[in-house]
C-alpha cells in the first residue's frame, strides 16, 4: 500500500473509531489527563512564578522608597537641628503698642547674623536687622517694610505677604485657587527665608479695586504680645 493510501486508511479508521462514543470518551479522557491538564499545571506554575517575581520586585521598590524616605527624614532632622542658632528673650519693643522691632538679649556671641529668620514656636516672626555683642534686634511682620514670599500649602499658589497692622497677601490673580482658612508658609523664593516656615492663614477676601488681583487679608500665627522666647535660625 502506498503512503497516500496508508494515510487515507488511517484517517478513515480514526474517523470510524471516534464515531463510537466509548472510544471517543476514553480517547478524550486520555488526552486530557496526559497532555492538557499537565499543560495547564505548567502554565499555572509559570504564572505563579512570574507573579511572585513581580511581587518581589514591587516589595524591593517599596523597601527602597521607605529607606530613601527614612534617610531623607534623618537628613532633614539633622539639618533642622543644625539650623537653629539660639533662643533669645525679648528685652525691648519698639513701639510698645505695635512692636515693629523687637530687641533680643543675644547677639554676635551666639552666632546671630543679619538676615537670620526669627521664629516663635516654629512660626515666622521676622528677620534680624541688627546684631552686636550681647544684643540683636529683628523686624517683625507688623512692619510695613516686611515682605515675605509665601505659598498656599493647599493649592500651591504663590504670593507675597506684606506686613503691617493688617497683613495682606499680594499678587494673587482673580482666578487663583485660594480661600479663607488656607495656610500660608514661606516659599523659599528669593533666598530671604528658608521654605516651609508657617506664616499664617487667609482670614478674608475683600472687594478689590484692581481688576486683576484679589484683596486678601492674613491672620498671622505669631503673637508678639505673649511672653516667651524667640528662636533664631540660619538663613
Amino acid at each position: 500500500m502506498k503512503a497516500p493510501q496508508r494515510i487515507i486508511a488511517i484517517f478513515l479508521l480514526l474517523s470510524f473509531l471516534f464515531a463510537i462514543p466509548e472510544v471517543r470518551r476514553v480517547t478524550t479522557s486520555y488526552l486530557l489527563h496526559s497532555f492538557y491538564i499537565p499543560l495547564l499545571k505548567a502554565e499555572a506554575t509559570v504564572i505563579d512564578f512570574l507573579n511572585v517575581k513581580r511581587e518581589r520586585e514591587d516589595l524591593l521598590r517599596e523597601l527602597a522608597t521607605v529607606r530613601r524616605y527614612a534617610v531623607k527624614e534623618k537628613l532633614n532632622l539633622f539639618l533642622e537641628e543644625n539650623a537653629i542658632r539660639t533662643s533669645a528673650i525679648p528685652i525691648a519693643y519698639s513701639p510698645l503698642g505695635v512692636p515693629t522691632r523687637i530687641a533680643l538679649n543675644k547677639g554676635k556671641e551666639s552666632g546671630i547674623e543679619y538676615g537670620d529668620p526669627v521664629l516663635q514656636k516654629g512660626n515666622l516672626a521676622g528677620k534680624i536687622t541688627e546684631s552686636m555683642e550681647g544684643l540683636s534686634s529683628f523686624l517683625t511682620l507688623l512692619s510695613d517694610e516686611m515682605k515675605v514670599g509665601v505659598v498656599d500649602t493647599r493649592s500651591g499658589a504663590l504670593g507675597v505677604l506684606r506686613g503691617g497692622l493688617e497683613p495682606a497677601l499680594l499678587y494673587i490673580p482673580e482666578w487663583a485657587d485660594v480661600k479663607p482658612g488656607d495656610t500660608l508658609a514661606t516659599s523659599g523664593l528669593g533666598g530671604v527665608f528658608p521654605r516651609a516656615i508657617p506664616v499664617g492663614i487667609i482670614s478674608d477676601t475683600l472687594p478689590s479695586e484692581d481688576p486683576f488681583y484679589r484683596n486678601i487679608r492674613v491672620k498671622l500665627f505669631v503673637d508678639y504680645y505673649s511672653a516667651g522666647s524667640y528662636t533664631v535660625r540660619r538663613k
